[in-house]
């Protein structure tokens, strides 16, 4: 429980990290950043396993993709994108609506 908390918290961590240094075009560190919380969620059993949990994978995967982009890297961006797009499509065959999104669309 104790590894599983952290590998949360530091994923928690370096997304914003990543998203706010993609913001200012500090594409290095955003790469290391999001690569870095992308990691810890791949590597630590259960980090996905709730839909929400799912769902932050996949934006963390649009943002690498982005930031992978900017650097000219584009079959890693590709590499990154693909499950982000798959994910999406399975949301769509579920019926086009994911209830857990009602309230981040009422805030």
């Amino acid at each position: 429980a104790e590894r599983f908390d952290k590998a949360r918290w530091l994923s928690w961590t370096y997304f914003p990290l990543a998203d706010s240094a993609y913001a200012i075009g500090d594409f290095e560190t955003a790469e290391r950043a999001i690569l870095r919380s992308l990691e810890l969620r791949k590597s630590t059993p259960g980090l996905d396993a709730e839909m929400e949990s799912r769902r932050d994978t996949a934006n963390q995967q649009a943002i690498a993709a982005l930031v992978l982009a900017r650097r000219n890297r584009n079959d890693e961006a590709v590499a990154q994108i693909t499950p982000a797009l798959a994910f999406q499509r399975e949301l769509a065959m579920l019926g086009g609506y994911d209830t857990s999104q009602t309230g981040k669309l009422l805030t």
